[in-house]
């Protein structure tokens, strides 16, 4: 191939030759001719190389068409395998199953010639179906104390919520108890040491109207009394045993009343000395107690 086209580069070159007198331009010529040889000398290389690749891609594809063939003949091969060996399983599951069949049929034949083994076999029967019908009953009977257990479960779990719900509320309730009636305490005890004229007018009208209906209700008339009367030795003791808290609400209370001093007059059982001798009774609200002052 080469060698062909060597001898018509050849060629083509003794004809320029021969027509030089006749050309414009020999130089121009023979630059153009070397210029499409070199043109003609790239394609060719591309074409080379293109075949090279053409080949080498060409080889490539055998390979893995080879592999590909390899492995789905392998594949055909334990299919084919897998068919043959469950062929002859079949063959062999069929040979069982009829032999099985032939001895029950044989078995069968036996026991109808025996009563006795015929009788014998009823009654095995008979009593499986009694355990399957037991254990049937009894699964019935776990099954429902399973979901008895469950809903009590369920209902004591409830209970138990409910408990530690109230429980829990109870505690804060008596917390905000306990805070609101030691806030009230405070209240109290904050207008027990401050001056309100309208709340001492107040009660001083309540205890103006609380006499009058007393002095009503028993038939007296009001005395004044400027000395207080000491108080007893139980009295004493039980200052003594009274807490601090119990005294500011004692303290509070006898703050809030003053004392209404009621009179009547009763005559003694004895008329002679009814005009010598009479009985006072005087009410203290602080005790809510009557006591009797005899006078002559």
């Amino acid at each position: 191939m080469a060698e062909k086209e060597r001898e018509h580069q050849v060629r083509l070159l003794m004809a320029m030759k021969d027509d030089a007198m006749r050309t414009a331009s020999i130089d121009s010529l023979v630059d153009s001719m070397a210029f499409t040889n070199q043109k003609r000398s790239l394609i060719n290389t591309d074409l080379e190389e293109a075949r090279l690749s053409d080949l080498i891609s060409f080889r490539d594809d055998q390979k893995e068409t080879d592999v590909e063939y390899n492995k789905a003949v392998g594949e055909m091969l334990d299919q084919s395998l897998i068919t043959v060996v469950q062929e002859s399983h079949k063959d062999i599951l069929k040979e069982q199953e009829e032999q099985a069949r032939k001895e029950k049929i044989e078995l069968q034949k036996m026991i109808e010639n025996d009563k006795v083994a015929y009788q014998n076999q009823n009654r095995f029967s008979k009593a499986v179906k009694m355990i399957v019908a037991m254990y049937r009953d009894l699964e019935m009977k776990e099954h429902k104390e399973e979901e008895k257990m469950k809903q009590y479960v369920e209902d004591v779990k409830f209970t138990a919520q409910e408990d530690i719900v109230r429980i829990v509320n109870t505690k804060r309730t008596c917390s905000l108890y306990r805070k609101e009636k030691s806030r009230r305490i405070q209240e109290e005890e904050q207008l027990v040491t401050q001056d309100n004229p309208a709340r001492a007018a107040m009660m001083n009208v309540m205890n103006r109207v609380q006499r009058q209906m007393l002095l009503q209700k028993f038939k007296g008339k009001w005395v004044n009394i400027t000395n207080k009367k000491k108080a007893g030795r139980t009295e004493e003791q039980s200052e003594e045993n009274l807490t601090e808290r119990d005294k500011k609400l004692r303290m509070i209370r006898t703050k809030n009343r003053k004392e209404t001093k009621v009179v009547r007059y009763s005559y003694n059982r004895y008329p002679s000395y009814s005009r010598y001798y009479t009985t006072r009774r005087y009410l203290y609200p602080s005790t809510s107690t009557y006591r009797y002052k005899q006078t002559y």
